[in-house]
């Protein structure tokens, strides 16, 4: 009898070992659902990019504003009239919902990057979108450089807070037709100004900016951006799109007059579906399915792909001797920092 139950126990362990391999050779060999549409890429090519200067590292460049290489050549870019108070920042802000200390270093650039704003636009109009609650610090920080906050109940439990950034300003800012000649839409976090932006708008462009590119700068080589798009999209038509290899726009920087601002504010706003507004990613997917259907073509836009009035491609700068500068020899105007990333002023 033990000698049989032995057996029995045996042939059981056996029949458990048969199961975990047959599963484990069937969910290995298995195709994620992506691959069959799009072809995978490893994320491991994320960790070859130039370093990332983290703001509590020792080794941060330390940037001196008098040290940068806006002369010369490097001055031509500056085509219009310097800032003034008829020109308008307008930042949008929500707060991290966390409890550790990634909040407090938020908050930190945060106010490493208004002090900089400060510094270099001292004059603009400065005022800043917030959906949610708001932190004391940051309401010290808006106060400390002269941003005036700006608040509604209307977005913040039934919207996600991104896709709520480009309808809000287009409603606050149809209210104010005269108030204003040139409009700069920011994300308050990880926009480095180092220059007066304003004075590189004549008034005949809009101006958006490229996204954080990967290898040739179109977002076939950024997974995340085809599965955004085929949260809206059916999944061959996201990948039809994905191969003509338009370029992805960044929409959290528009920059232009305040008439361009506001029609291409108000379009967005009419093609905008409702039906969307608690999905992640939606604005950012709107905004590039109409520039790849063309239904843009009236509008002045210049997408800045790495220039010297925006860059986002650490690869096309580099810092040296407390400046920061371009592969041209001049320094950016603007830079906006992939996240996590630190610069000291």
């Amino acid at each position: 009898m033990v000698g049989r139950v032995g057996h029995i126990g045996k042939i059981i362990w056996l029949l458990y070992g048969f199961l975990f391999i047959t599963f484990f050779l069937i969910y290995s060999s298995k195709p994620k659902e992506l691959t069959k549409f799009y072809p995978q890429f490893s994320y491991n090519r994320l960790l070859a990019q130039p370093k990332v200067f983290d703001i509590e590292r020792s080794s941060v460049p330390l940037i001196e504003l008098n040290e940068l290489e806006f002369s010369n050549e490097c001055n031509a870019i500056f085509i219009g009239k310097p800032e003034s108070p008829r020109d308008l920042i307008l930042f949008s802000y929500q707060e991290l919902q966390r409890k550790d200390k990634t909040n407090e270093k938020y908050l930190n650039d945060i106010e490493n990057e208004m002090n900089l704003m400060r510094k270099v636009l001292p004059k603009v109009t400065a005022k800043v979108l917030v959906i949610g609650r708001i932190n004391e610090d940051f309401v010290r920080i808006m106060n400390q450089y002269e941003i005036e906050i700006i608040t509604t109940t209307k977005y913040n439990d039934t919207w996600n807070a991104d896709n709520a950034r480009n309808i809000w300003a287009y409603e606050y800012l149809k209210d104010l037709p005269n108030e204003y000649d040139r409009v700069f839409l920011s994300d308050i976090h990880n926009v480095v100004l180092l220059n007066d932006i304003f004075k590189t708008v004549d008034g005949s462009k809009l101006y958006l900016m490229l996204e954080d590119p990967g290898k040739g700068y179109y977002h076939l080589d950024l997974i995340d951006h085809y599965s955004w798009i085929s949260n809206f999209l059916t999944k061959s038509e996201a990948f039809y799109i994905d191969q003509q290899q338009p370029p992805f726009i960044n929409n959290k920087l528009i920059l232009g007059s305040y008439n361009d601002i506001l029609e291409f504010l108000e379009f967005f706003s009419e093609t905008f579906n409702l039906e969307y507004k608690q999905k992640e990613n939606y604005d950012l997917v709107l905004i590039n399915v109409l520039y790849f259907k063309n239904y843009f073509q009236y509008f002045p836009i210049q997408i800045e792909n790495c220039t010297q009035r925006m860059c986002s491609n650490p690869s096309k700068y580099s810092f040296q001797m407390k400046k920061v500068l371009l592969n041209s020899g001049c320094s950016p105007i603007l830079i906006y920092r992939r996240n996590n990333g630190g610069i000291v002023y």
